[in-house]
């Protein structure tokens, strides 16, 4: 059996369960996922349990939670862990279900894979202490996946042994493909989808979306999301007179989010801090010409410079600006790069072969 530990369900993760399930009992092999909770205050997801085609579990344990960073007991893990008595068993990053499972190990022989997306990111700051105790249960560790290749090299340099797998971080790419793109540039649709807090930086799209009209260039942004910086957001937008420019929308769920990604040209991501940023990969399935911070774990993996997207520092909004005008002022180019993005994710960057990793465990 392969037993699997998450945090909680969410929309991008039923996908890939739900296939690793199918494609395992077609090998007539067990799974089981194991949550620790069905939800918590800073996900606004609706999760419709009857697109669960795997067996789950839940462990109904606390989680303490900040907008940025939400930590998980996992209590019960080492009883589930010892009833179900598993071959495989993976766990989420550095978490205390690494501690767990590698109690369990003492009771019940099984290989011990994390399951990691954690960066080398100056942005996020962790104490010496931390970095010790995961160069400590990094060793206990017999695999690991992990998102791509910045989170390669962060388990490389805590001395893990161990064999690295890469299983590509994605979401379920057909859904949001759009095979005719829209390709009036009059006005250019930008679009940002994501959480408002500090470390996404989304006020500096309100810089970018100022030098813009200062430019005349014919734009629109649009702004989607929820938490703790969306008023300070709304109040940059009315003080600067942008009304005009830039629509700011509250969370949409992801199926309510699709149309607003087929409607737009430009995705910008200009967090500085996230491990991956599954949007990009939505926005790239659209067809979307994607500028993705350099800070950005996606960024690594998903973007070509000039060819399936700009890889960019959005502390310099005037770089953004400049790339903007540049493919407004050659359209062809701009569709050249959307179609390449989109084609690059699509064949590279699939559930599909990210369960494959997943099956691959139990051999």
């Amino acid at each position: 059996m392969l037993l699997i530990v998450s945090n909680i369900p969410t929309p991008y993760r039923i996908p890939l369960f739900n296939a690793i399930y199918k494609a395992l009992l077609a090998q007539r092999k067990q799974c089981l996922v194991v949550f620790s909770t069905p939800s918590h205050a800073f996900r606004n997801w609706k999760i419709n349990e009857t697109e669960f085609e795997f067996k789950y579990h839940y462990l109904n344990t606390a989680s303490t939670n900040s907008n940025e960073n939400t930590r998980f007991s996992y209590k019960g893990l080492l009883t589930t862990i010892r009833t179900q008595k598993p071959s495989v068993v993976v766990v989420p990053g550095f978490s205390i279900a690494v501690v767990i499972a590698v109690i369990g190990k003492l009771f019940t022989p099984y290989k011990l894979v994390i399951w990691s997306g954690t960066t080398n990111n100056p942005n996020r700051k962790v104490s010496v202490l931390k970095v010790m105790f995961r160069k400590i249960v990094a060793q206990f560790a017999n695999e690991y996946v992990v998102y791509g290749t910045a989170a390669k090299e962060y388990v490389l340099s805590l001395n893990a042994s161990a064999k690295i797998n890469i299983a590509y971080n994605t979401v379920n790419v057909e859904k949001y493909y759009l095979d005719k793109l829209v390709v009036n540039y009059a006005p250019c649709q930008l679009l940002y989808v994501g959480n408002f807090t500090k470390g996404k930086q989304v006020h500096t799209l309100i810089a970018i979306a100022d030098k813009l009209r200062v430019l005349n260039i014919n734009f629109h942004l649009t702004l989607i999301g929820s938490g703790e910086t969306f008023n300070d957001i709304k109040n940059e937008i009315y003080n600067q007179n942008l009304n005009q420019y830039v629509t700011l929308k509250s969370h949409l769920q992801k199926i309510d989010l699709i149309p607003e990604y087929h409607k737009a040209q430009v995705f910008l991501f200009p967090s500085n801090y996230d491990i991956w940023g599954l949007v990009v990969n939505e926005a790239m399935a659209a067809g979307l010409c994607v500028f993705s911070s350099i800070k950005a774990g996606a960024t690594r993996d998903l973007i070509r410079n000039n060819e399936t997207g700009f890889a960019v520092d959005f502390d310099n909004p005037n770089e953004v600006v400049t790339l903007i005008k540049q493919l407004l002022d050659s359209p062809d180019n701009f569709t050249k790069i959307r179609t390449q993005g989109q084609e690059y994710l699509l064949q590279n960057i699939s559930i599909d072969k990210a369960c494959k990793v997943f099956t691959e465990l139990l051999d």
